[in-house]
């Protein structure tokens, strides 16, 4: 996963872009937060890497702690969405994750 070397850029991508979808792609957006997410765990558990946000260099865990960075404005831009399936949708993820 060398694309992580340009971690904080691509989080703030990944971010952007899901700021600026319509409300009906949101979830869609989350799902890939999420599963780059599961592949950089897996990668930073099989590799034994540990995140460190001053490292100049990204990694698995490095994008990790960025990801985690984000995550409360990621849930509050759902939440404050005016689509009422987004937050059943949104719901139903935090309660079957």
């Amino acid at each position: 996963m060398h694309f992580l070397q340009d971690d904080t850029q691509l989080v703030s991508i990944l971010y952007r872009t899901h700021k600026l979808l319509p409300s009906a792609a949101k979830v869609s957006s989350l799902y890939v937060f999420d599963a780059l997410s599961r592949a950089a765990r897996q990668s930073a558990n099989k590799h034994g890497l540990i995140g460190d946000l001053n490292s100049t260099t990204g990694n698995a865990a490095t994008f990790l702690l960025k990801v985690e960075g984000v995550l409360d404005g990621l849930f509050r831009d759902l939440v404050s969405s005016s689509n009422g399936g987004l937050k059943v949708s949104l719901w139903l993820l935090v309660v079957l994750t």
